[in-house]
């Protein structure tokens, strides 16, 4: 049975190996996945390593919470419900760029486009 610290660095090489972005921060497993990340507490998952004493299902159990976690925020374009929306030339723009598809209009307003998915609507990002 490994120890905590062996543990925790197990978990984030293994997690590497799947999400690029994983990484040890304080008591927590994050990984990110632009524009998303998550967040679990390294103690949590630990608690289910010793339950369980299967490494390897806990790793995958981590791998299928974390993509179900990041992949929520994906979906299907409804090609019938795509609408430009005039936004600000700097809207989506900073720190964490979301990579929006725009099109210049004019002066300092950009073209983008969102889709009805419902009760919300959301952005067309390019494709990464």
């Amino acid at each position: 049975m490994l120890t905590f610290a062996d543990f925790s660095s197990k978990i984030i090489c293994d997690l590497d190996k799947t999400f690029p972005k994983a990484r040890l921060q304080g008591k927590y497993v994050v990984v990110e996945l632009e524009p998303n990340s998550v967040s679990i507490p390294v103690s949590s998952i630990y608690r289910e390593y010793q339950e369980t004493k299967d490494y390897g299902k806990i790793l995958a159990l981590c791998i299928t919470i974390i993509n179900d976690i990041l992949s929520q925020y994906k979906f299907k374009i409804d090609y019938k419900n795509v609408y430009p929306l005039l936004k600000s030339r700097k809207f989506g723009k900073g720190e964490q760029d979301l990579d929006f598809y725009r099109e210049e209009a004019f002066a300092d307003i950009d073209t983008l486009y969102v889709t009805n998915a419902g009760e919300i609507f959301r952005f067309v990002q390019k494709k990464r």
